[in-house]
Protein backbone atom coordinates (compact mmCIF):
# COMPACT_ATOMS: atom_id res chain seq x y z
CA UNK A 1 0.00 0.00 0.00
CA UNK A 2 1.57 3.12 -0.84
CA UNK A 3 0.48 6.39 0.32
CA UNK A 4 1.39 9.70 -1.06
CA UNK A 5 2.05 13.55 -0.31
CA UNK A 6 1.79 12.13 4.08
CA UNK A 7 4.28 14.24 6.40
CA UNK A 8 4.99 13.09 10.06
CA UNK A 9 6.54 14.99 12.18
CA UNK A 10 8.24 14.59 15.30
CA UNK A 11 11.00 16.37 17.36
CA UNK A 12 14.04 14.46 16.40
CA UNK A 13 14.09 12.50 12.52
CA UNK A 14 13.78 9.00 15.07
CA UNK A 15 10.60 9.79 16.53
CA UNK A 16 9.21 11.11 13.00
CA UNK A 17 10.73 7.75 12.12
CA UNK A 18 9.05 5.56 14.80
CA UNK A 19 5.50 7.89 14.10
CA UNK A 20 5.72 6.67 10.39
CA UNK A 21 6.58 2.93 11.02
CA UNK A 22 3.76 2.91 13.00
CA UNK A 23 1.51 4.68 10.60
CA UNK A 24 2.94 1.87 8.00
CA UNK A 25 1.77 -1.01 10.35
CA UNK A 26 -1.73 0.11 11.27
CA UNK A 27 -2.07 0.65 7.17
CA UNK A 28 -1.02 -2.86 6.84
CA UNK A 29 -3.12 -4.64 9.81
CA UNK A 30 -6.36 -2.54 8.20
CA UNK A 31 -5.51 -4.57 5.32
CA UNK A 32 -5.11 -7.79 6.19
CA UNK A 33 -8.50 -7.41 8.29
CA UNK A 34 -10.47 -6.30 5.10
CA UNK A 35 -8.87 -9.18 3.35
CA UNK A 36 -10.21 -11.33 6.50
CA UNK A 37 -13.50 -9.81 6.60
CA UNK A 38 -13.96 -10.39 2.79
CA UNK A 39 -12.68 -13.68 3.32
CA UNK A 40 -14.72 -14.79 6.01
CA UNK A 41 -18.42 -13.14 3.78
CA UNK A 42 -17.01 -14.94 1.57
CA UNK A 43 -17.08 -18.82 3.72
CA UNK A 44 -20.49 -17.64 4.51
CA UNK A 45 -22.17 -17.18 1.54
CA UNK A 46 -20.96 -20.27 0.14
CA UNK A 47 -22.22 -21.94 3.66
CA UNK A 48 -26.17 -20.65 3.09
CA UNK A 49 -25.27 -18.15 5.80
CA UNK A 50 -26.73 -15.03 5.61
CA UNK A 51 -24.66 -12.10 5.77
CA UNK A 52 -26.95 -8.81 6.26
CA UNK A 53 -29.59 -8.48 8.44
CA UNK A 54 -33.08 -8.40 6.96
CA UNK A 55 -34.42 -4.71 7.03
CA UNK A 56 -35.86 -3.90 10.60
CA UNK A 57 -33.40 -6.62 12.30
CA UNK A 58 -31.69 -5.82 15.18
CA UNK A 59 -28.55 -7.79 15.47
CA UNK A 60 -27.51 -8.38 19.18
CA UNK A 61 -23.83 -9.77 19.41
Amino acid sequence: MLVERTKTLGPTWEKAKAQTECIDYLCELGVKIAEQSTYLLYKMRLAGMRTVPDEGEVIVP
